[in-house]
């Protein structure tokens, strides 16, 4: 249960963090989703090198980079994407999102 609700207010603290930080971006950046592997997504994820991570409900998980870039792909199973970030030791406190 405690992992729910601290996933929860890491949930809730990414989206206002991602409101506010919207405000303050800057415009010059590319914004754009660039579709990759999931070998290619998993492979940056774990360098842990990153601001978040989401997952939808169709297996598409994207990956926000620390200079804004945007990757997604599908993951060969729902929740794949899980296993990758306990796996991780990079990944250590950093947001994850789901539907």
């Amino acid at each position: 249960m405690f992992y729910f609700k601290r996933m929860f207010c890491i949930t809730v603290f990414t989206l206002l963090a991602g409101c506010t930080s919207n405000l303050t971006s800057n415009k010059n950046i590319d914004s754009t989703v660039t579709t990759t592997t999931w070998q290619n997504l998993v492979s940056m994820i774990n360098t842990g090198n990153y601001q978040s991570v989401g997952q939808q409900h169709d297996k598409t998980v994207r990956l926000v980079l620390n200079n804004g870039q945007v990757f997604q792909a599908k993951e060969p199973k729902i929740d794949d994407v899980l296993q990758v970030i306990r796996d991780c030791s990079e990944c250590s406190g950093k947001p994850f999102l789901t539907e």
